[in-house]
């Protein structure tokens, strides 16, 4: 496997939690040039070891997609979300839309569980999966949107029940401007049940 050439960013990413990590490589060139990848490996016996290379379906995948550009995994380290930010709808109709996958262990493989997408979806580019986040259990994923409203941005919040994910809410807190970039990263807090969400555009803090 070829995982550290620079120019694939292998490491952009990274996400670990006990004996899994799982590293993004978003430029590297899998279907076409920077349709991304994620790569995972396995903490045994003391050693980090490659486990398995993650990609969407090839007829999902594209040019300058950049799937791997956020990664999350789980406490169990048998579910992980990936970011691609820059994936095209279907139709071709919308630019940069976003995505995200959620990803389920089988045994030794990885088979995709679902393709996230917002519930509403405007004919813009908002680049749904900037940032990703898992909680714990495995049950709750926040995905940011980052140039969703005139790149304002905003996070939307999935539940899984019944091995079925839904979109429940979308956050956008007041205040936002455009170019704010809200969404940008995520990370998750079990224990407090407090997400932290970036606002890298900000231009009152240079970023919040």
């Amino acid at each position: 496997e070829k995982k550290d050439v620079f120019s694939d960013k292998f490491g952009g990413s990274l996400a670990i939690r006990g004996g899994t990590l799982v590293v993004g490589a978003r430029k590297i060139s899998e279907f076409d040039q920077a349709s991304g990848a994620a790569y995972v490996f396995e903490r045994l016996n003391g050693t980090w070891t490659f486990q398995s290379k993650l990609i969407p379906p090839e007829n999902e995948s594209g040019y300058g997609y950049e799937f791997g550009n956020a990664v999350d995994v789980d406490d169990s380290g048998e579910s992980i979300v990936v970011g691609s930010w820059k994936s095209h709808a279907d139709d071709g109709t919308i630019q940069q839309l976003g995505a995200a996958y959620v990803f389920k262990r089988e045994g030794d493989a990885w088979k995709i569980q679902t393709r996230l997408r917002p519930d509403e979806e405007t004919r813009e580019k908002r680049r749904f999966g900037s940032g990703v986040a898992i909680s714990g259990e495995g049950d709750t994923i926040l995905i940011g949107s980052s140039q969703h409203n005139d790149k304002a941005g905003a996070v939307f919040q999935f539940f899984r029940g019944d091995d079925e994910w839904s979109q429940v809410k979308m956050i956008v807190p007041p205040g936002l401007y455009k170019n704010d970039n809200f969404g940008n990263e995520i990370a998750l807090d079990d224990v407090s049940g407090t997400a932290l969400v970036g606002e890298e555009g900000d231009t009152d803090a240079g970023g919040e």
